[in-house]
């Protein structure tokens, strides 16, 4: 893989119709999310690259059409009470029923024109970073998976202060993303076999001799 190059600070914003908009800050180390929505309020979060799921377990999510709903759920309301008032007639089915289909089809097409298409989901933890699929869509994702590997590969060093089993959980993962090949990782494992962790020289403390009163 060729050699990561130095980032530098982005800034990339999309504004969703009718629903809000998001805006995403691409630092050197990290990523800065915002999201405003006339619906669901606003978010904002920052995470490491290093974080960011890899493109496979990437979903998408559409935000439901509200107007559709209720227009299903007011019209037949509306028949009823004109119903009870007045009376059955047969001139209340041959009314209403070219109505409800008509006001259905438009209240419905009008909620897919407010409405975003579809969102490309980033899972982070306990937060979701959200891409909305337009004409900007790829240019992010490629960016985010771009400064992900970079980061992955920041990683691929041996960290003499961590346990043996926290390495080499760290290597497969680099291993498992292609980061590292097999035999870098059987290398990076030996190295880590080979290292002794001094008690002295990781932490003086317990060097310390023992305080006689």
């Amino acid at each position: 893989m060729p050699e990561p190059q130095t980032q530098s600070s982005i800034q990339l914003k999309q504004k969703v119709g009718s629903w809000g908009k998001v805006a995403f800050t691409l630092e050197p180390d990290f990523v800065d999310f915002k999201a405003e929505s006339s619906t669901d309020g606003s978010v904002s979060f920052r995470a490491p690259y290093s974080l960011l799921p890899a493109p496979r377990d990437y979903f998408s999510y559409r935000p439901p059409e509200q107007a559709a709903f209720f227009v299903f759920i007011l019209i037949p309301i509306c028949c009823l009470i004109f119903v009870y008032v007045e009376g059955p007639s047969l001139f209340v089915p041959m009314y209403f029923g070219p109505l409800f289909l008509a006001g259905s089809a438009y209240m419905i097409l009008r909620a897919r024109q407010r409405n975003p298409r579809r969102f490309t989901c980033l899972l982070i933890e306990n937060d979701t970073l959200l891409v909305w699929q337009n004409g900007q869509h790829d240019e992010i994702i490629a960016e985010l998976e771009q400064r992900r590997l970079a980061a992955l590969k920041g990683m691929d060093r041996i960290d003499p202060l961590a346990d043996m089993a926290s390495e080499i959980g760290k290597f497969r993962y680099l291993l498992d993303e292609g980061i590292i090949t097999v035999e870098q990782f059987e290398q990076r494992r030996a190295q880590l076999s080979d290292l002794k962790f001094d008690e002295e020289v990781l932490d003086p403390i317990f060097a310390r001799p023992a305080v006689t009163q």
